[in-house]
């Protein structure tokens, strides 16, 4: 039930204790707090104002602290400027907002980025100050007793939850004295309702505080319909996909490495507890506000949230996109211990700070949030073009490396995945590094499921590049395809997990590769080659001079129709089973020895280590 605040802090202060008993004490700001507020929001913003009411600046001083917009009947009022010596508003991010009264105050400080940037572009100045846990931390005891807490309609969770015999509840935002409550015992919460109030981009405060506990926590991957919210943490809590024809392995994936609490768990818990004390605590927000109050400046902190962070051009926490997975195995692999690493996305409403920025990237807009880092580094891992009535947009490679010669200036290097584009850049006095994209060989193995095996097999989106399925299935040969967007009756599944894709391309006899046209006449070699070798599958791939001239015979390449037919029949051919393993064999061994993601890290660490030795020349 919500609750009207006027709120008086008497003003006193403990300023030195000398001896036993002797207690100095000096006068601190009367704060009166108005507005409607939520019990939790109640309990955040008494918390901070008995912090700022100790600031010099503020010293005697009558403040009025005003709440708006972080829930219902929670609008912006006239600032009363006859009663108080100074006028402060905190708005919270709901929709709708109205600037009524605005530039009456003081000081006007806004929940989130995004609407400070709104704010700032109507003529109004704002600062950053964002909700968050400032509260304690409680002592958790080790409980054997651990169960698992669903908030909000997730049927799906709960009958997987169910079906694995684990123990849970379920919980409503609007009774969080109970999820307060049982926070020791809590394994994990799964959330999809995350929202402060309705229409709101504010995260609920209760998720800060179950990410300061290291509960981990996981939501629904929403796109386009995302939930900005939840969406802070990128890629330190967990997302699942159940979309409309996928089946539900994601979630099972996900439910058993919580279980687990799987090392790829562990990490997301230390990054989310990590970013709630360099971003979402009250000390931090207290820097905030006397920066702002002192300085009229935003606050910053001169060290970097991460240590590493990669910036991926797909949307916040899509597990489904192969991005994704380079960036993290690249990531994993570059990343040592000496400090937190992150993932985020090029929609990520919010982008923290690192000492090393890679972004990965096909195309070439940027803003200026992307460039998060003291050291910013281009990875161009693939070409990307526009499509147009079914036609790919390419460039050629002199064309392309043009491009990248007009943003060079942007970052401190730049690497390429074509072997070609690297050279022809450095014709073009561009200092571009070699690092071809890679398989992780702790999640590519060989590893043959009885029940998977199949001759043919294809594993990608059907558009209209792609041909080798169709000819094949024109010709009766048949091919397992798993993707979307293909004919009914075509694809097994819509979708299928990156970390179970090992058992179906070692269950295979031949796996069919085809590359889009940007990459192919630009020289970029898909991972699919990588991945599938590495399994000790034969790939069968189009014409690529640049995979020819690595892979020699042992990926077979065709470079129309016919010869795919020919090459997949005659490889399917019983009398030459020996022929097939030995040249599958041989692009293994050449797989693992030039093109994994721990050969991939150590180029970017020398990259790393280059930049930083010009640095220190200057």
């Amino acid at each position: 039930m919500k609750s009207k605040w006027l709120f008086f802090f008497n003003v006193v202060v403990v300023c030195a204790f000398i001896g036993i008993g002797t207690v100095f004490l000096c006068d601190k700001a009367k704060i009166d707090i108005k507005g409607n507020m939520e019990p939790i929001l109640e309990k955040n913003v008494v918390a901070l104002v008995n912090e700022i009411a100790k600031i010099d600046a503020l010293k005697g001083k009558k403040v009025e602290f005003r709440i708006a917009n972080f829930g219902q009947n929670d609008n912006v009022v006239e600032p009363d400027r006859d009663n108080y010596d100074l006028n402060i508003i905190w708005l919270g991010s709901r929709k709708k907002l109205y600037l009524n009264y605005l530039d009456l105050y003081d000081y006007v400080f806004a929940s989130s980025q995004m609407l400070v940037e709104f704010l700032r572009a109507n003529k109004i100045k704002a600062y950053y100050l964002p909700l968050g846990d400032f509260g304690e931390i409680k002592k958790i005891k080790n409980d054997d007793e651990k169960f698992y807490g669903i908030i909000g309609f997730l049927p799906q969770i709960e009958e997987l939850i169910q079906f694995d015999g684990l123990k849970y509840k379920k919980y409503d935002l609007k009774n969080i004295e109970k999820i307060e409550k049982d926070i020791p015992k809590l394994k994990a919460v799964f959330a999809i309702n995350t929202e402060f109030a309705e229409d709101s981009l504010d995260l609920h405060p209760i998720f800060f505080k179950l990410a300061r506990h290291n509960v981990a926590l996981a939501s629904l991957w929403q796109w386009p319909d995302k939930i900005e919210n939840i969406n802070l943490f990128n890629d330190s809590i967990s997302f699942w996909m159940n979309e409309e024809g996928r089946d539900l392995s994601n979630i099972k994936i996900l439910i058993d490495e919580i279980k687990r609490d799987d090392e790829v768990i562990k990490k997301r818990k230390i990054k989310a507890k990590h970013l709630i004390e360099k971003e979402f605590s009250q000390d931090v927000n207290v820097k905030r506000f006397v920066r702002a109050i002192k300085d009229n400046k935003e606050y910053k902190d001169k060290e970097s949230v991460y240590k590493f962070n990669m910036d991926l051009g797909v949307a916040v926490g899509h597990i489904g996109s192969g991005d994704f997975w380079l960036a993290r195995d690249l990531l994993n692999n570059i990343a040592t211990d000496d400090g937190v690493s992150s993932i985020s996305y090029f929609n990520s409403s919010h982008k923290y700070s690192a000492d090393v920025n890679i972004l990965i990237r096909g195309f070439f807009n940027f803003w200026d949030r992307d460039f998060l880092g003291k050291k910013n580094i281009l990875y161009v891992a693939y070409p990307q073009f526009s499509e147009i009535n079914n036609v790919e947009e390419v460039l050629n490679l002199k064309e392309y490396a043009k491009k990248v010669d007009e943003i060079k200036d942007k970052f401190d290097a730049i690497a390429v995945a074509s072997l070609d584009l690297s050279e022809e850049l450095k014709k073009n006095g561009v200092n571009a590094y070699y690092v071809p994209q890679f398989t992780n060989t702790d999640r590519f193995y060989e590893d043959v499921d009885e029940d998977l095996k199949s001759d043919v097999l294809f594993v990608g989106v059907n558009t209209f590049y792609r041909k080798a399925v169709h000819w094949l299935l024109e010709e009766n040969i048949k091919v397992d395809v798993y993707g979307p967007a293909y004919p009914d009756g075509v694809a097994k599944k819509f979708y299928l997990d990156n970390r179970v894709l090992r058992k179906y391309y070692s269950s295979s006899k031949i796996v069919l590769n085809d590359t889009r046209d940007g990459m192919r006449q630009l020289g970029f070699i898909s991972n699919r080659i990588f991945d599938a070798s590495a399994c000790g599958s034969l790939v069968v791939s189009d014409y690529m001079k640049e995979i020819e001239d690595i892979y020699g015979d042992s990926v077979i390449l065709y470079k129309n129709k016919e010869e795919l037919i020919e090459k997949v029949k005659y490889y399917l051919d019983p009398k030459n089973e020996n022929e097939r393993k030995e040249k599958a064999k041989k692009a293994q061994e050449i797989t693992l020895k030039h093109f994994t993601a721990k050969i991939a890290g150590q180029k970017f660490r020398k990259i790393i280590d280059e930049i930083e030795a010009k640095n220190d020349e200057k």
